[in-house]
């Protein structure tokens, strides 16, 4: 078990170091959020929650966010669905505000979707070298290193989609309530 652990931080480092890179190449880190227009309203979004977490805990959540929306109109409460903002915002809370760490959090979610493509290979029984090219290749994908480049929800779902199916699959073929949650 601790050998799988390691193997797993091990490819999920190499895959986030080829998404950052990726991103590098690309100057991502170096531009505004302003490559699709829900850009910047999902950061703000995410950044309000941060701000309440931090400065306004205990205060009242709605008057909070109608001050903040005086400053920064762009945001849009809960028009999207909330939890991408509220996790990207708990991120910031630890990483710290601006786009780089948002950006960074996307690569994060797009390594993470890869380590899981990785790892449902590898528990089908292919060696490691054959289970992590569709991940690299997935990555390298034009689609998947521009959806990179912005803070947008597609990473994030690509995540949440790939680790449900795989929890789906685990309970269709062992239904018991460890598999359930």
């Amino acid at each position: 078990l601790a050998s799988r652990l390691a193997v797993s931080i091990a490819v999920f480092s190499l895959l986030l170091c080829l998404v950052v890179a990726l991103q590098l190449a690309a100057h991502a880190y170096q531009g505004e959020l302003a490559a699709y227009g829900d850009e910047a309203p999902h950061y703000l979004n995410s950044l309000v929650i941060r701000e309440y977490v931090v400065h306004g805990w205990g205060a009242n959540p709605m008057e909070f966010a109608a001050r903040y929306y005086v400053a920064y109109p762009k945001i849009a409460l809960f028009v999207w669905p909330p939890l991408f903002h509220a996790l990207l915002g708990l991120f910031m809370v630890v990483a710290g505000t601006g786009s780089g760490r948002a950006l960074f959090a996307v690569a994060l979610c797009s390594a993470g979707t890869a380590l899981a493509l990785y790892r449902c290979l590898r528990r089908a029984g292919e060696p490691w070298q054959v289970g992590l090219a569709p991940p690299v290749l997935l990555l390298l994908l034009t689609l998947t290193q521009h959806l990179n480049t912005m803070v947008m929800l597609d990473s994030a779902l690509a995540l949440a989609t790939v680790v449900f199916a795989l929890k789906l699959a685990d309970f269709l073929d062992n239904p018991s309530l460890r598999n359930a949650v």
